[in-house]
């Protein structure tokens, strides 16, 4: 579970602009995901599986919305501005 929750919440800090579609990106991952575990295997029936995907999604979102926010935030260098 962490090594996917790192891959996913590092390929959105890169790929995304805004932290506004964090949500939406790690939701549709997400559900793609059971579409094709569904579509492999059926329907999973073990309650380990949803709660790790559940708290998987949880954590992409949340630290993928941090990473974004803080290059959102980053300061944005002025071409006349003295370097300090």
């Amino acid at each position: 579970m962490f090594s996917h929750c790192t891959l996913s919440f590092f390929t959105l800090s890169l790929t995304l602009s805004l932290s506004v579609q964090c949500l939406d990106f790690s939701v549709t991952v997400y559900l793609l995901h059971l579409l094709f575990s569904v579509m492999y295997g059926g329907l999973p029936h073990s309650l380990a599986w949803w709660i790790t995907n559940i708290v998987s999604l949880i954590v992409t979102v949340v630290v993928g919305e941090f990473l974004c926010m803080r290059s959102e935030l980053a300061a944005i260098p002025v071409a006349g501005e003295a370097k300090a």
